[in-house]
Order: structure tokens, then sequence, then C-alpha cells
């Protein structure tokens, strides 16, 4: 009977702990996701439920080049990384709420794509596709200056119509 009131408290405990809310009243959820993010802290499984609301912030890291290691992928691709520039990867998490017209009711938002990498508009077309690297600056930079700009351009449009206007439509890349 001992050792069932020992599980018991453990299984408690271990749900109170994952039910408690991994945002701080004090930081904006998107802040806190970076900051998770940068710590290598963040052990979801998928992204978080963000909004319009949180592109600047997000913006904030565009041009950010330093590696995570630690971050939630799309479970239906076969192509595994196990580091991207932070600048790249909120960059896609931007992608995401533009495609979402709406919060997920789930607890979480969708993927913008399958990884949070820049391919050429024409290597996609290829059938043998090289995806950029990770290090690439150029690609890197114009990205977050297309992301930017649009958010400069669009950011009082109506949020279900921001998924009618791609970023990237004027540039050569897109996502994976």
């Amino acid at each position: 009977m001992k050792h069932l009131k020992i599980i018991f408290v453990l299984l408690l405990a271990l749900f109170v702990v994952s039910c408690e809310r991994n945002i701080d009243d004090n930081q904006p959820e998107a802040e806190y996701f970076v900051d998770l993010l940068r710590s290598g802290e963040y052990d979801a499984l998928m992204l978080p439920k963000l909004t319009s609301e949180s592109i600047p912030t997000l913006l904030k890291y565009a041009d950010s080049k330093e590696h995570i290691t630690n971050f939630p992928v799309n479970p239906i691709s076969s192509f595994y990384r196990d580091e991207c520039r932070l600048g790249i990867y909120v960059l896609w998490v931007v992608e995401a709420i533009r495609l979402t017209p709406n919060k997920s009711e789930e607890g979480s938002m969708p993927y913008a794509s399958q990884n949070p990498l820049l391919i050429t508009k024409e290597n996609a077309e290829s059938a043998q596709f090289q995806p950029l690297g990770t290090d690439d600056n150029t690609s890197h930079s114009q990205v977050a200056q297309a992301y930017r700009d649009w958010w400069k351009n669009h950011e009082n449009m109506i949020f279900f119509l921001y998924k009618n206007v791609d970023p990237l439509e004027g540039s050569e890349y897109r996502w994976h």
C-alpha cells in the first residue's frame, strides 16, 4: 500500500507539472518561446499557439545567426535537421502565423511547410533539390528583409488576409 501512495504522489506531481502554464505572465508568449529556443529548453513537439501579435517580437530575431538545436519540426518531414539558425526558424514561425487565419483550437499551430529550410524556387522545381545551407548569409538576409517589408506594409491588414500576401513572392526563395 505504501508503494501505491508513492506512485500516486509521483503521478500527481507529474500531472501538475505537465499542466503548469509555460508562459511567464510578465513576458510575451513569443519572447518566452524564443528564450526557450535559445536556451535549448523548448521541449514541446509542436509549435505554441502564436498570433499576429507575436510577429513584431519574432521579427526582432529575424537576423539572428545563433544556432539552435532543440526546436519543434514538422513530423511529416523525412528530412532531419539537428540545428537551425534562430533567425531562419523564427521567420518560419512567422510564415506559419501568416498562413493560419486563426489560432488553432488544438493547442498548437500548424507548420508553415515541411522544414524551416530555404530553397530556391528554381531548385524546388528540380528533381534533385538541394536545400540552402544554414550558413547562407545572403539568402537569410534577403528573406529577413522580405518579411520585415511585408510586415511594415501589411501589419494593419485584416488578419485572415495575411495568407494572401506572400512575403517571398518577389524573391527567388521559398520554404521547403
